[in-house]
This record gives C-alpha cells, structure tokens and sequence, in this order.
C-alpha cells in the first residue's frame, strides 16, 4: 500500500524523500523494500520547477501513517483527460520544444494511431535512448507549462506504438506543411 502512494507522489512530478530516524532515503530506493515497520515519518517533497520544500511529519502507527499518506495524496490534482488542448496552446507547447523533439512529433502525426516505435527509430536514424533524450523536452514542457493537460503522445508499451492527440495532429498538419 506504501509504495502505491510513493509512486503516486513521484507519477506526479514530484521528488519524495522520507526521512525515518534520522536516516534520509530516496523514494525510488524504497519502492523496492518493505517499509511499513517504521512508524514515525517525515516527508520531503521538492517540487523539480519551484523547487519548494513541504515537511510533514506524520507520527502514529503503520495504519495512521498510511491513512495520512492516503489523504495527502487524494489532495493531488490529476490531469484531466477530458481537457483539450487549444489551438494557441499547442502552439507554445511545439514552439517550447526542442527542434529535435519537434521533428519526432512531426513525424508521429504521420501516422498518428499508431507509429511503430522501431520504424520511428528507423525513419529519424536515431537510436531508443536518442529517441527516449528527444522526447524527453515533451515530458518537461507539459510537466513544467500543462501538468494539467493530457499528453500530446503515449506509448502503448504492449504493441510499441505511438499514438497522438487529434488536436495536435490537425495543429501539426495544418501548421507544419505535414500530411
């Protein structure tokens, strides 16, 4: 139950420390133990743009704590997928990206239900961890401009495809000359 709501706090862009006894432990390194014998929490969460620091600190048992947690996390805003992107919006989102990454969403609104990842790969002469590095100012640009607003692509980890929102593939035909 613990490390869904770790995982809650880092899925929202988050950094996340707790502190227990005096002992500082990232949360990526307790996603992988069992953490519910401690009873006495303190978190940290840094936010990455503002970098604003909260501290709870949480005392009770592993229930309270858990139940604390719980009602923190339920207080963080998800995206809302019935949000649409605005003309004017996409085009500051694409404008704020880096050139490379705007040719990779240029090249997914090609195909944009359903662009094989190793063909995209292919297509652009790059590599997955150099594709993974051009798509990486998409992520910061919704995170730190829209963190309310839907992702323009997804990845179906099933099929490895890339899929697109129809307001950016319309924006990204009429505005990018692609078809």
């Amino acid at each position: 139950m613990l490390r869904k709501l770790i995982e809650s706090f880092i899925n929202h862009n988050k950094k996340l420390i707790i502190v227990s006894r005096d002992i500082k432990i990232r949360a990526e390194e307790i996603l992988d133990k069992s953490y519910h014998k401690s009873y006495n929490h303190s978190i940290l969460i840094l936010k990455e743009a503002q970098m604003e620091k909260v501290t709870i600190n949480i005392e009770g048992t592993a229930d309270e704590v858990i139940a604390s947690l719980q009602r923190i996390v339920g207080t963080v805003q998800q995206p809302r997928m019935d949000v649409t992107w605005l003309p004017n919006e996409i085009e500051d989102f694409f404008e704020q990206l880096q050139p490379e990454a705007q040719r990779v969403l240029e090249e997914i609104a090609t195909d944009p239900e359903g662009y094989d990842r190793g063909a995209l790969i292919a297509k652009l002469r790059v590599t997955g961890r150099g594709l993974a590095g051009r798509l990486s100012s998409v992520g910061h640009n919704i995170r730190r401009s829209y963190p309310m607003k839907p992702r323009p692509i997804e990845l179906d980890e099933e099929t490895e495809e890339y899929t697109m929102l129809p307001e950016f593939v319309e924006w990204i035909r009429r505005n990018r000359g692609i078809h």
